[in-house]
């Protein structure tokens, strides 16, 4: 049976959301239980969504950090980034120049289709 890891990831996104949903802090294990192994993919997910999330040691003897949602409203969201890997000679000559390669146009337009294609993801 296949997985559908698009409906996985904003159920797991959901449950994250929904367990800091309360005010409340929280360690960092709870929420790798909610959010998954890349929990904190997630929280910076919700971050860009425009929620702000607070983080704060855990405290004398533990280890790591705790979270909290400091208010369900969402504030100003942040855009996501496409990453794109281009050859050397290539952004030497969109910098020296100002010119921009056809190599280079080729890999963010790849970049850009792969983005587009994960949107939802994380």
């Amino acid at each position: 049976m296949a997985t559908d890891h698009a409906t996985t990831h904003l159920t797991k996104r959901t449950a994250l959301f929904r367990l800091l949903s309360d005010g409340a802090w929280h360690a960092h294990h709870e929420l790798a239980e909610a959010g998954g192994v890349r929990y904190s993919a997630r929280v910076l997910e919700l971050r860009r969504l425009g929620y702000s999330i607070v983080t704060a040691p855990m405290g004398e003897g533990d280890h790591g950090l705790r979270y909290r949602m400091a208010t369900t409203k969402r504030g100003e969201t942040k855009a996501k980034r496409v990453k794109v890997f281009l050859e050397e000679r290539d952004v030497v000559a969109m910098v020296s120049s100002g010119f921009v390669p056809t190599r280079a146009l080729d890999a963010l337009a790849d970049a850009h289709a792969s983005f587009d294609t994960n949107r939802e993801r994380l």
